[in-house]
């Protein structure tokens, strides 16, 4: 937004916007069929992916989605697969071995073909900076050993830093056997979690989220072709749950005790009838 100002001039921005991250870069390692480093400049007046279908459009915004979306609402790969019958295609583990094709097996089970068969790891990384120069990187670490597909055998740490930063400083993690404990003598200064909810608090704070909710709107808004029934949209994805409703039901809890609490073992009221009157006022 340009801003006229009283001497009739133009201020770049309103200082409003000046604390405020926008994501310039996108970095991925071993990411799907990305094999090694591939660097993405975002323009911070916006950026757009094209390209045929199997390209890779949808792989580097499920980075994106990995990076800031909570695992129990990430969903790889929604918009390219609205129309496909076959359900979900992707998951850390296609991506972390770089699952290119899909054969049918001899009982007729769809078998994924990967890139990286044996043990191997993944690294993706995005940079955030505001107009006063200030930096937030989110990064995240993946690995599994063996020849594994089972999601759970998949490893994650995740990192926050606020400088500068080139995915290429992972070098050292294959080196070390995948050793958490190496992460910090590598890197000091960043802030290393192996859970997301503590490095999903820290990195709201930076970058100025203040609903967790805001996490999956975005998801769902960049990973749908259509955002299908909007009552339906507008109630699960930008309604906060109502207090009133907690309240309520602990009201109806509370009340529920004080009448068995006054009935007794025996289930009977404990006020005599002729006081009943004297009992209800005196609740």
């Amino acid at each position: 937004m340009i801003e006229a100002n009283s001497n009739g001039g133009f201020l770049a921005e309103p200082e409003v916007a000046l604390d405020q991250f926008r994501l310039v870069r996108i970095q991925t390692y071993n990411w799907g069929t990305f094999s090694g480093i591939s660097d993405f400049p975002i323009s911070e007046a916006g950026f757009l992916f094209v390209g045929p279908s199997g390209s890779g459009k949808s792989t580097i915004l499920d980075a994106h989605a990995a990076l800031l979306t909570p695992p129990r609402w990430v969903d790889f790969n929604v918009a390219a697969r609205e129309a496909d019958r076959h359900g979900k295609d992707r998951s850390v583990v296609t991506y972390v071995r770089g699952a290119w094709a899909q054969q049918t097996g001899d009982s007729g089970e769809y078998v994924s073909q990967y890139l990286r068969p044996d043990t191997t790891w993944s690294a993706i990384a995005e940079t955030y900076r505001n107009r006063q120069g200030k930096y937030v990187v989110l990064g995240q670490l993946l690995w599994i050993r063996g020849k594994s597909t089972a999601t759970t055998d998949v490893k994650k740490a995740y990192l926050i830093l606020e400088r500068r930063f080139d995915i290429r400083e992972f070098d050292f993690f294959p080196k070390s056997d995948f050793e958490v404990r190496k992460i910090r003598p590598s890197l000091p200064d960043a802030f290393v979690r192996d859970e997301f909810s503590t490095y999903q608090e820290r990195f709201r704070r930076l970058l100025g989220i203040d609903n967790e909710m805001a996490l999956r709107l975005l998801h769902k808004t960049q990973s749908a072709k259509n955002l299908g029934d909007l009552n339906i949209f507008l109630r699960d994805f930008m309604l906060d749950y109502a207090r009133c409703t907690t309240n309520i039901r602990d009201r109806r809890e509370a009340s529920g005790r004080i009448r068995r609490t006054e009935r007794g073992p025996s289930g009977r009221s404990r006020c005599p009838a002729a006081d009943r009157d004297a009992c209800t006022r005196t609740r």
